[in-house]
């Protein structure tokens, strides 16, 4: 299925010309960091949706607490109507180490996953291979590679290759997508979340416990892998 991904950088879009040249999704960029807000935001759902077209939202990640960030990207899109995977788009190193980096993308995660969203990474070919580890390749992938026919990632939902689409409707240059049918949000039964490892967690995180990468805790009922990190350590 094709599709685009915008920003504050696509202004004035023509969304019913949008889908009328054949496009069926578009990923719209909701947040960054802990307080941007993408300003056409409202706009731009609201053209799409009254468009027919698919949505998703995205949110760039930085290297801020990726609790906070997560929270700040489920407020802001609270109420907002999505038929895609909310996607983390990791791209950026900010200094910080390649277990770092992967330990943001998976709290992140798994934050929206204890409030019942489904996700999927954005990320380039190298930047997935080369700064990102195991914790998180079981999460579905979105990748860009720019002029080959196939991306290097094995496994992806979607594919991002080009940079500098034409598309009627928009002025100026804009993303451009092949996604599968797994870019959409399915019927998911809600995560199960314990009550004895929320209070546990919390607990862990009054007198100072952390897991492998000096990081608290999300305090969200999960026996994942930080958690079992914790765990091992009392």
């Amino acid at each position: 299925m094709k599709g685009i991904d915008i920003s504050s950088y696509q202004q004035n879009v023509d969304f019913v010309k949008v889908k009328n040249s054949g496009v069926e999704i578009v990923y719209i960029k909701a947040t960054e960091g802990i307080t941007y807000i993408n300003p056409l935001l409202e706009s731009q759902y609201s053209g799409a949706m009254a468009a027919g077209l698919k949505i998703g939202f995205y949110h760039f990640l930085r290297a801020n607490d990726p609790t906070l960030e997560a929270k700040h990207f489920l407020n802001v899109i609270e109420g907002l109507l999505s038929d895609c995977r909310h996607a983390i788009d990791v791209e950026v190193v900010l200094g910080q180490t390649v277990t770092k980096i992967s330990s943001n993308v998976r709290l992140f995660a798994n934050y929206l996953i204890s409030n019942n969203k489904e996700v999927c990474i954005y990320t380039g070919d190298y930047f997935y291979a080369n700064n990102l580890n195991n914790s998180v390749k079981d999460i579905p992938l979105w990748v860009a590679h720019y002029g080959v026919a196939k991306p290097d990632a094995a496994n992806y939902i979607g594919f991002q290759y080009s940079s500098s689409g034409v598309v009627n409707g928009i002025n100026g240059p804009v993303d451009l997508n092949e996604f599968s049918s797994v870019i959409f949000i399915s019927s998911i039964s809600p995560v199960p979340v314990s009550s004895v490892v929320k209070a546990f967690q919390h607990a862990a995180n009054l007198v100072g416990l952390t897991d492998k990468n000096g990081d608290k805790l999300v305090e969200d009922g999960i026996k994942g892998t930080h958690t079992n990190e914790v765990i091992a350590k009392v």
